[in-house]
């Protein structure tokens, strides 16, 4: 295998690819292979991607915290989702400037606020560096040594690449599991500002109530900028920065698309899971994504409650339990699919059709091996789940325990050389997890938080075997309630919980000061940061065994499959394209692909999450003259279907047409499509944008006139 830009990653079964609206969300190397003229584009490959360096439409496009973003405009305007940006804008809200509710409209730059926690990476370049990492691997290594070998490998080459490339990030990404690994570089831009955020009502328009369901009437956009310091170079915010000059910007196509019409898609799709084996999908539908429902149930009606008075409370627990609505609904999605579908029995199918169509006896006794040997770890975990379970939950959402935990933890991992050190510890992300912990101490609401504690100790901590859990955490499951409420009460110290003071133990921590501490929850988190070891270490264990397993199952699925093999998703750079197109999810019900300004005042009546405002009720009445109103359909257009291949990461995404210009935004999967994860199927797999002519339409009528010259007039 040739260590060469990506090229090495679909080689071996790329023969031959089909050129319809068809499953695939295809890595940039692959994009010359593609006869992208048959399928209806007006651009060429290299137009998309030139691996030469020259500018190109992935030039424009970039990751935002995890999500997908774009530039669109000369001055570093970036476009992306409102649940996107939902954070920065609740950290920047206050009862006295409640940007989440009432939105943000800024008129110059000096008016743009921080999007604190924010950060925008550009890719510059990639390289497989897969006989590198693996030259980690050495002959009979255990599964856990060779999980930690790959590791420290990794860690070492990126510290190495960042050296050797000033200012630049580096990450290796597993693009095959256990098999190909790529080298990323990344330009990091963490001067980010708010400068348009339509209020919450627009942003968020049919709430849960929408999420996840077509038609859609929702405004899922903010216009953010990105800034650097004087000479050009990244910087952290400062009142002297300037607005960012980036290489490429998308043009906006005013006129919009139509039904039908040739979309294509440029983003970061988070990972998917269609070539895991049939007991991977049977330990997530039985086991794994039924406790994280049941657990965000709780959670999420828990904090509804708490807060439904005090705005204050409100917009300290709002980006959690927006963040645990969507992920639950995505889950019950997911689990109604895999019931409904009978995916996992549909995935066993496969494989045995697989084996049935290999000949050579020392193959198929080889796959028949591997199945089974990944049957056994799927197993295993299933049998510890409630354990692992319990301290995932400690370190999600028992917000003062992960907080130190975090401490004990970096306390280890601080005398370590850097490249032995757990990614968050490691001196160049340093600075991100201490931000992200003072944030968490700061946004930790004190009686939510001792419910959360009595509700995983009594409900998650009693699904295990006492002798697994430390003596502290045996002791409070075991008290009387009353005394169980005051021993947790004790945890949320004001020493321990002011930003500061907290900001201070961080940067000064040390393993035998925080050994001497006083302070209850330093004391359980010592007392529980071994059980999170012996978690980590089995979660290495296992993968290392199916690292091992899945690089030769991929193997053989290519020899078999050939042509049609298509590589999982896994955060990187990703093509997919399809139509404007509806769909019929059941019998007699039939989906149009477009949705109107007039649907959003019909759901109004619904009150709840579909609650509108009066002032937008006027601009809505006053529509039918506006140039963006469409004869075709009969209103400006609002929310847009489309069948092309996305998942999770693709929030934020470019709605491109066929010439490479921005007609939406993507921001979510019809109900039916969050199975996406698992499986795709050209008769129910549809995703949602906002149309172009929406985001236009609304800034126009706010008055934001300044920001929409800035986005048409630079074109």
């Amino acid at each position: 295998m040739k260590a060469h830009v990506l090229i090495v990653l679909l080689i071996v079964f790329l023969t031959g690819i089909s050129i319809k609206a068809d499953e695939g969300m295809w890595p940039l190397s692959e994009l010359d292979k593609l006869n992208l003229t048959d399928a209806g584009f007006e651009i060429g490959a290299r137009q998309i991607f030139n691996p030469d360096g020259s500018v190109s439409l992935i030039d424009a496009i970039i990751n935002l915290n995890g999500c997908s973003a774009s530039f669109i405009s000369t001055n570093g305007l970036i476009l992306t989702n409102h649940h996107c940006a939902f954070g920065a804008v609740q950290e920047a809200s206050s009862s006295a400037h409640d940007y989440l509710r009432n939105g943000l409209v800024t008129c110059k730059l000096d008016d743009e606020i921080p999007a604190k926690g924010m950060t925008v990476k550009i890719t510059e370049s990639y390289r497989d560096v897969s006989k590198e990492v693996l030259k980690a691997v050495k002959k009979g290594m255990s599964p856990l040594a060779r999980t930690k070998a790959i590791e420290k490998k990794i860690k070492e080459m990126e510290i190495a690449a960042e050296k050797s490339n000033k200012g630049k990030r580096a990450e290796v990404a597993e693009m095959f599991q256990g098999k190909v690994y790529v080298l990323f570089l990344f330009t990091y831009l963490k001067d980010v500002r708010l400068v348009y955020v339509p209020p919450r009502y627009i942003g968020e328009f049919g709430g849960e109530s929408d999420n996840w369901v077509w038609p859609r009437h929702t405004g899922d956009f903010t216009i953010l900028r990105a800034y650097v310091g004087p000479n050009g170079e990244s910087a952290g915010y400062a009142k002297e920065n300037i607005p960012y000059t980036p290489k490429k910007f998308l043009k906006i196509a005013p006129q919009g698309i139509s039904e039908g019409d040739l979309m294509f898609i440029l983003g970061f799709p988070g990972r998917t899971y269609r070539h895991q084996p049939a007991s991977f999908l049977h330990y997530e539908e039985e086991i794994r994504m039924p406790a994280v429902v049941r657990l965000y149930q709780w959670l999420i009606q828990t904090m509804d409650k708490a807060s439904e008075e005090e705005r204050d409370v409100q917009l300290k627990l709002a980006s959690r339990i927006k963040g645990l609505a969507n992920r639950m609904k995505n889950f019950q999605g997911k689990l109604k699919g895999l019931n409904n579908l009978k995916l996992t029995e549909k995935r066993k199918q496969e494989e045995d059709q697989l084996l049935s169509v290999i000949s050579d006896t020392k193959l198929k006794n080889e796959f028949l091996t591997i199945q089974k040997n990944m049957s056994q770890v799927y197993d295993e975990m299933g049998l510890v789940y409630p354990t692992h379970h319990f301290v995932t939950s400690v370190h999600s959402n028992w917000s003062v325990l992960s907080a130190a935990l975090s401490l004990v933890q970096y306390a280890h991992e601080r005398n370590k050389k850097d490249e032995d050190r757990e990614s968050p510890y490691m001196t160049r992300n340093l600075e991100k997890t201490r931000e992200r912990l003072i944030r968490s101490v700061k946004n930790i609401h004190i009686p939510v938080d001792e419910k959360i504690a009595e509700y995983i100790l009594m409900t998650l901590g009693a699904e295990i075997q006492p002798e697994r859990l430390p003596l502290s955490i045996r002791e409070l499951c075991s008290a009387d309630s009353s005394e169980r409420k005051k021993m947790i009460s004790a945890y949320y110290d004001k020493q321990f919980l002011n930003e500061e003071s907290f900001g201070k133990m961080f940067d000064e921590i040390q393993l035998n000061d925080l050994k001497k501490s006083e302070l209850p929850a330093i004391k359980l988190a010592l007392d529980i940061y071994p059980l999170t070891q012996q978690i980590k270490d089995s979660d290495d264990k296992w993968k290392g065994r199916l690292d091992t397993s899945m690089a030769r199952w991929i193997d053989i699925k290519q020899q078999i499959q050939k042509g049609h093999f298509l590589p999982d998703a896994n955060g990187t750079f990703r093509l997919t394209w399809g139509r404007i197109k509806g769909y019929s999810p059941r019998d007699a019900v039939v989906m149009k692909p477009f949705t109107i300004l007039e649907g959003l005042l019909e759901k109004a009546q619904l009150g709840g999450d579909y609650k509108m405002e009066d002032e937008f009720r006027s601009l809505v009445k006053q529509a039918k003259n506006s140039k963006f109103f469409q004869d075709k359909i009969a209103g400006v257009p609002v929310n847009i279907l489309y069948d092309a291949d996305t998942t999770g990461g693709n929030s934020g995404s470019p709605v491109l047409n066929s010439r490479g210009e921005l007609v939406g935004l993507n921001f979510d999967r019809a109900f039916e499509a969050t199975i996406n994860d698992y499986a795709w199927d050209e008769g129910y797999s549809r995703s949602i944008g906002v149309d172009i002519r929406f985001i236009l339409w609304y800034i126009e009528s706010t008055g934001a006139s300044e920001l929409l010259s800035e986005m048409t007039c630079s074109q």
